[in-house]
């Protein structure tokens, strides 16, 4: 969000707005409750914008990666040989 002095209380307020894009941008600010985060990871509007939510607990990401079919790090994918 593009407004630093936005208070947590504001941003909870916005993001319950009407307007899909004004919930996108409250969703992505570190700044909004992370159970407001989570709620709007199911709201079509706003989904896209809390997902990329620095705040997100690593469980949630994890789940969020795994939904998208993105295999965990370490080992899921073999590795490539580049010898001939």
């Amino acid at each position: 969000m593009r407004a630093p002095d936005a208070s947590a209380e504001l941003l909870g307020r916005l993001s319950r707005d009407e307007v899909d894009y004004v919930r996108g941008m409250a969703a992505g600010d570190e700044r909004l409750p992370v159970a407001r985060v989570v709620e709007l990871l199911e709201d079509e509007g706003a989904a896209r914008y809390a997902a990329q939510n620095p705040a997100l607990p690593p469980a949630v990401m994890r789940r969020l990666l795994d939904e998208a079919g993105v295999p965990p790090a370490g080992g899921a994918t073999p590795p490539v040989s580049c010898s001939p």
